[in-house]
């Protein structure tokens, strides 16, 4: 198979993807698919900013932080959040789909020969034929992260192009535990503590898929991180979830909420960055007048 020409404007070689991609190039085509912390960092992100707690009205320096996919300051903060909201999805799924905690939270990888070539433009494609690879063998639904590139000559460092998906999914049953459907490689990753019994810490659950977020291919077109099978939003909407485990979904989801953390003496969300006003003697320091929602 002839290698794609690289998607990245004035680069004429053939497969030349990875080094384009992984260098902030601001002319880089809609359908290329990069790693996170690789666009520009806002201008704000990383300032001190004097914040004030609403609910007790206490004050303090924090430092500003956009928590986008993007930003090489950030990008890891990101994909903890998303591994929290993730571990909390797939354990609370289990618990009200299957009733029991004896379906398993497995990892599976789904990989493709390495002459294939994923963009933006085929990721639907490639992510619905790993759906329906997962559903033969066993996995009943979970999330999904697409890897453009392998870490095969030094650890950390994604500069090896290779197609693969990792699934963080739910096992009613038994699984197959790796072979092939085609052309398409597919294994259980084997936990180090429990082996194929499955995750049983939902901090470990956070842990893996937060690692699976720091290297995904990611574009402005598309999530980074998506659902299938009994665990899509279709079967599982985030409704049911908040009704059946209210105090759990509201701690999860008051981080999203929380654009700047949370209070360090009342725990507080509802913060926001203090400001000044005009008045009649100079400036005051006024948080209660205005403020940036943000």
């Amino acid at each position: 198979m002839t290698p794609p020409m690289c998607l990245v404007e004035g680069c004429s070689e053939l497969g030349h993807v990875v080094s384009c991609i992984q260098e902030k190039v601001p002319s880089l085509d809609a359908k290329a698919l990069y790693l996170p912390g690789n666009g520009d960092r806002p201008e704000n992100c990383g300032k001190d900013r004097v914040m004030v707690c609403r609910g007790c009205g206490h004050t303090w320096v924090a430092e500003e932080r956009c928590k986008k996919r993007e930003c090489p300051r950030c990008y890891e903060i990101w994909a903890y959040l998303q591994g929290k909201k993730a571990s909390f999805r797939l354990w609370m799924g289990r618990e009200l789909i299957y009733k029991s905690k004896r379906a398993r939270i497995l990892e599976y990888i789904v990989s493709f020969p390495k002459d294939t070539v994923i963009y933006l433009d085929n990721l639907q494609q490639y992510r619905d034929e790993v759906y329906r690879v997962l559903k033969e063998h066993g996995i009943a639904g979970g999330c999904v992260t697409f890897h453009p590139y392998r870490d095969e000559n030094e650890p950390g460092h994604y500069d090896v192009e290779g197609a693969h998906f990792h699934c963080v999914g739910i096992a009613p049953g038994n699984v197959t535990p790796g072979g092939t459907d085609g052309d398409v490689v597919f294994k259980v990753c084997k936990n180090k503590k429990t082996g194929y019994s499955g995750y049983r810490r939902v901090r470990d659950i956070t842990s893996k898929v937060k690692y699976e977020l720091s290297h995904c291919g990611i574009s402005d077109k598309t999530h980074g991180l998506t659902w299938f099978g009994v665990m899509s939003y279709n079967m599982l909407p985030c409704a049911r979830l908040k009704v059946e485990c209210e105090e759990g979904y509201n701690e999860i989801y008051e981080i999203k909420k929380g654009k700047w953390g949370k209070c360090p003496r009342c725990g507080s969300t509802d913060i926001h960055p203090a400001v000044m006003r005009d008045v009649t003697n100079g400036y005051k320091w006024s948080p209660w007048v205005t403020w940036d929602k943000g």
